[in-house]
């Protein structure tokens, strides 16, 4: 309980990779869409892989550390530089000048 982990299953297509969730007991199989079909890979190391990516994809979207969101910690760094512009849905951040004009 309250561990997260992800593995491979070996199947007669080839092999599965499994991902659990800290909040849930089952394990997930991955999909190729949200309700899509099974994956299947040709090693166990790429299902295990692709199983990590998507649980960690998840969980960094709904976890929260201390009693904090991420969006928390976002906010106070971004006070922090309040030069910098962060553009919605970009990862990059770009650098705006304000130039103040007399009345």
């Amino acid at each position: 309980m309250n561990q997260s982990t992800a593995f491979a299953k070996e199947t007669m297509r080839g092999f599965v990779g499994y991902f659990q969730l800290a909040w849930r007991s089952e394990a997930f199989a991955v999909r190729t869409k949200r309700d899509g079909e099974i994956r299947y890979f040709d090693t166990a190391g790429e299902a295990e892989l692709a199983a990590w990516r998507i649980k960690h994809k998840i969980e960094d979207l709904k976890l929260v550390r201390g009693g904090e969101t991420i969006s928390s910690h976002q906010a106070a760094a971004d006070a922090l530089f309040p030069t910098l512009v962060r553009q919605k849905g970009s990862s990059r951040y770009t650098k705006v000048e304000t130039v103040r004009r007399r009345a």
